[in-house]
C-alpha cells in the first residue's frame, strides 16, 4: 500500500540577508498513518566550514526540541506551522513536496537524511582534502545500495 508523505528540508543560513545555506534537518509526515519526525545532521564540520561564527551547541538544542515536539502528535502540526516564524533568522524550510512511497516512513526518512543531508558531508570532506574509502566516504557507499521505491506525484 502507498502511503504519502510531506518532506521539508530545513536550513540554516548564516545570516538574515545571507542567500547561501545548508542542509541541517529532514522532516517526514505522514499524516495517514500518523507519522512525523526528524533527522537531523550527525557531523556538524560542515556547518562550521560554512560558518565558522555557528553556536553549533545552541543549534543541536534548538533541532533536539524541535525533534522532541515533532514525535508528539498533539504538538507536530504546530511545530511544522511554526518554523517559518519562529526560526526564519537562522533556520528556514524548504518548500514541502508530497510523493507517494512503498516504505515505511521511517525507512524513507533514512534515505532521506543519506541522500540529502550527508551529500554535504561528502562536499565539504572534498573541500578539506578526505581521500575517498575514508569514514566520509561510506555515506556515499551506503547510498548507492539504498535502493527504496517511490512514486512521485504527477
Amino acid at each position: 500500500m502507498a502511503i504519502k508523505i510531506k518532506r521539508l528540508v530545513l536550513r540554516y543560513f548564516r545570516t538574515i540577508t545571507s542567500e547561501a545555506s545548508i542542509d541541517v534537518a529532514v522532516v517526514v509526515q505522514a499524516p495517514e498513518v500518523g507519522y512525523c519526525d526528524m533527522q537531523v545532521r550527525e557531523d556538524w564540520d560542515p556547518v562550521r566550514y560554512f560558518d565558522p561564527n555557528a553556536d553549533i551547541s545552541l543549534l543541536k538544542a534548538l533541532f533536539q526540541e524541535m525533534q522532541d515536539n515533532l514525535r508528539d502528535p498533539a504538538q507536530s502540526r504546530a511545530v511544522l506551522a511554526d518554523i517559518e516564524q519562529l526560526y526564519s533568522n537562522m533556520v528556514q524550510g524548504s518548500d514541502t513536496c508530497e510523493y507517494f512511497i512503498d516504505v515505511e516512513p521511517a525507512a524513507e526518512l533514512n534515505r532521506l537524511g543519506l541522500t540529502i543531508l550527508a551529500s554535504e558531508t561528502k562536499d565539504w570532506a572534498r573541500r578539506k582534502g578526505h581521500a575517498r574509502g575514508s569514514k566520509v566516504w561510506a555515506a556515499e557507499e551506503d547510498l548507492l545500495h539504498a535502493r527504496v521505491p517511490t512514486r512521485w506525484l504527477t
